[in-house]
């Protein structure tokens, strides 16, 4: 079995009494040093892997970085080299010289470090803040900022969840924060870094919360539209007409409303959220009560002035949703979020029997069949129908 660890090496020592710090590895009976590049004394070696050197040594956070990196770039080719059954004929030198000559092996090659990787290659600010939020849960259950991909086994996945569960984290985090960790797995193997065989989501079963649905009532809906705003702070008004914009435009999606060009008649746009899948764009006609509100905020380049009015779509949403927090407390529900009118919209249009499929388009889904995606050209009429419906029947009780 090769192993790796780190030694300091007393035979000789340097003008200033510091002995060179060295990595030893050991395979077939046969061991080799690694040289490091870093000298201390005696008494400021410790020699584990994450802490080789004791803190009150000059520079030892750097020293200790270092030396890690090096020490983790042997660990995780003799993994490598296990798995794949070619270690059991090499050597000491065999394994240095091999992961001298590959490139395989990267020194900062762990799932910490891959996970950062792969979170930079998302495209969307609130994905990549979700690998953020899966590596600070692993930070604070390991107390580590580093972790090899054979530390994450199924024994560790099980512990992780139960310590996240005994901390009040709910189903869906949780649920999130392991498929980030199966993603970045899997990127790691797709990549050739590490080996199928260590895969462990294979019996690990990842847990979905079911998510509720929720949306205004009709009745809410029309006591929200019947507020009086005129003694209100302009964050709850620009709120409020934002939310039923939303609504009146089938839902459309906040940052999608947002970055709306400036259009007369119709909306066209792709979401945000499905672009990269190459979908079909969305055409939605603009119903006299979204002209009215529209005319009210109406922006030069944009659909709407918030672009013109606020340093970015984050700090701009960032203060509605507190503004909105106000206005639902006016009508008793706190909880209200802008998604609210999505579900909102396609709730009203489910109850009045508008199908699956026009409901789908107008939300802007991706088509999901062969025949949707290159040969039925929609009649986007439809949409505009069943908008037309859902207003009526939200806003005026009128089936």
């Amino acid at each position: 079995m090769a192993k790796v660890s780190i030694i300091l090496d007393k035979r000789n020592s340097d003008k200033d009494g510091r002995f060179p710090v060295k990595l030893r590895l050991t395979a077939k009976n046969t061991n080799t040093s690694i040289t490091t590049g870093v000298n201390v004394r005696a008494r400021d070696f410790n020699g584990t892997r994450e802490c080789a050197v004791v803190r009150t040594c000059a520079n030892a956070k750097q020293i200790n970085k270092d030396i890690c990196d090096i020490y983790y770039k042997y660990a995780n080719a003799i993994m490598e080299l296990e798995n794949n059954g070619r270690i059991k004929t090499m050597s000491a030198a065999d394994i240095r010289d091999y992961v001298d000559k590959s490139k395989a092996f990267v020194a900062d090659r762990t799932f910490s470090t891959t996970l950062v990787e792969y979170r930079d290659t998302c495209r969307t600010f609130k994905t990549k803040q979700s690998y953020d939020y899966t590596l600070q849960m692993m930070e604070r259950y390991t107390g580590k900022q580093k972790f090899l991909f054979e530390e994450i086994d199924y024994k560790f996945l099980t512990n992780f969840d139960t310590w996240m569960q005994n901390n009040n984290i709910g189903t869906s985090s949780r649920s999130i924060v392991f498929r980030n960790m199966r993603t970045v797995y899997n990127y790691a193997i797709n990549n050739d870094w590490v080996d199928m065989q260590t895969y462990p989501f294979r019996k690990f079963k990842i847990k979905h919360g079911a998510k509720e649905k929720v949306y205004l009532s009709e009745e809410k809906m029309r006591e929200l539209l019947s507020l009086d705003l005129s003694k209100a702070c302009a964050g709850v008004s620009l709120a409020r007409d934002f939310f039923v914009l939303s609504f009146l435009l089938c839902g459309i999606n906040p940052i999608d409303l947002y970055n709306l060009p400036k259009q007369s008649e119709q909306i066209s746009f792709v979401r945000q959220k499905v672009k990269f899948r190459e979908p079909s764009p969305v055409r939605i006609s603009i119903q006299p009560e979204a002209q009215y509100l529209i005319g009210e905020r109406e922006g030069v380049k944009h659909l709407l002035n918030l672009s013109e009015k606020y340093l970015s779509f984050n700090y701009c949403y960032r203060f509605m949703v507190k503004s909105l927090k106000k206005l639902g407390e006016m009508i008793g529900e706190p909880d209200i979020t802008f998604y609210w009118a999505r579900y909102s919209w396609a709730t009203y249009a489910s109850k009045i029997d508008i199908s699956d499929s026009t409901i789908s388009k107008a939300l802007g889904h991706a088509e999901s069949t062969l025949a949707e995606k290159k040969y039925i050209s929609f009649d986007w009429t439809k949409v505009d129908r069943a908008n037309r419906r859902v207003i009526d029947y939200a806003f005026y009780n009128a089936i």
